[in-house]
């Protein structure tokens, strides 16, 4: 065998025999992340002053004091694995029994990251630490959820004096004379905080494929007892959504990322059955998506205040259903491809086409 035919052989066996062996793929990253937060949420009347449990009289349909539910559900899925958490309620508005205590009204609920993934830490609290984005971020594989609610959008009349004024009354919190009386306060609210975080980091040979679901809802019936004016929300909110494909070293061979926040708010006169309040503006309601046949960066977000009011007046006696949804959604999936292993098999197709053409020569 001669020297030419030698070196073809040797080119073709090392083609066919290196390309069962994949060399790591070049990185190529997909990143989907949306956070959404509202801060200093209140429910006033026209001038600004917040509404309070007072103005909340018994509901028709129990002929109790409403009681309002917030719910959180987290999830967080990576390659069929998920963690998630659900069914968590709160009650911001309950009145205080006697006995009752700020700690029973205050809600401080930031949930644990819901994390899964080789890129995951320790689980912690601290929400919205960081904004993600594709500029700033080392990708890695995970993906990861999380919530924050903390605080109440109404004033309480804890002491029961029948105004709001901040005075302190004692109370037997037990009708045992041998134990302290306890002394609550009207609270004032400075507004909730509300926050939804949703992220998703792909960087793998192979597939990989992730999905977050983040939501926070609000909802209660009420009979209104106040004066007249308008429900009006008023609140800080702060959004960003980022979805990211990666061309850079080699083009994914298929790729998606979808990111979305959301913000909703309904008020329904039971009544009449009109809505009176419904917003869901594109200030708060943002999707971006992008894929390997459209790679790169979109973004959306938004930050400022916000003040909503609706279209008629509280009529006193009448029955009210509100409800509000904070959320926010994000998947992606990626599939690397494998240049060495493409590389190598043509080079041996390549050695294998010279021998075959030297013979014919």
């Amino acid at each position: 065998m001669d020297k030419f035919k030698k070196t073809a052989l040797n080119i073709a066996l090392a083609g066919a025999v290196l390309a069962g062996f994949s060399l790591p793929a070049q990185a190529t990253g997909v990143l989907a992340t949306a956070t959404i937060e509202l801060k200093n949420l209140r429910f006033h009347d026209d001038g600004g002053t917040n509404f309070s449990n007072l103005n909340f009289g018994p509901t028709s349909t129990s002929g109790a004091l409403p009681s309002g539910t917030n719910s959180t559900g987290l999830s967080a899925t990576l390659d069929g694995v998920t963690k998630e958490e659900g069914g968590i309620a709160v009650l911001p508005f309950d009145v205080i029994a006697s006995g009752g205590s700020i700690a029973s009204l205050e809600i401080d609920l930031d949930s644990n990251d819901y994390c899964v993934g080789s890129g995951c830490t320790l689980i912690n609290n601290d929400f919205n630490t960081n904004i993600m984005s594709s500029s700033s971020l080392d990708l890695v594989n995970r993906s990861y959820s999380d919530s924050l609610l903390r605080g109440t959008a109404i004033d309480y009349d804890l002491n029961q004096d029948g105004v709001i004024n901040g005075a302190g009354v004692f109370i037997d919190h037990d009708l045992d004379p041998l134990t302290p009386d306890v002394e609550v306060f009207d609270y004032l609210s400075t507004g909730t905080h509300v926050g939804a975080e949703s992220t998703v980091e792909l960087m793998a040979d192979g597939l990989g494929f992730a999905d977050v679901d983040t939501q926070l809802t609000s909802s209660v019936s009420f009979v209104w007892t106040g004066g007249d004016t308008h429900f009006n929300i008023s609140f800080d909110a702060s959004a960003f959504a980022e979805a990211f494909v990666d061309e850079l070293p080699s083009a994914p061979e298929s790729a998606n990322a979808v990111a979305e926040y959301s913000q909703t708010f309904e008020l329904v006169d039971e009544l009449t059955g009109d809505i009176i309040l419904e917003w869901a503006s594109l200030d708060l309601n943002r999707s971006r998506s992008r894929t390997d046949g459209a790679p790169g960066s979109r973004t959306a977000s938004f930050a400022g205040p916000l003040t909503l009011t609706s279209t008629d007046l509280l009529v006193n006696g009448r029955e009210y259903s509100f409800q509000a949804t904070t959320g926010t959604t994000v998947t992606a999936s990626l599939k690397v491809p494998e240049p060495a292993s493409i590389a190598l098999f043509g080079l041996g197709l390549l050695g294998l086409s010279q021998i075959r053409r030297k013979k014919q020569a």
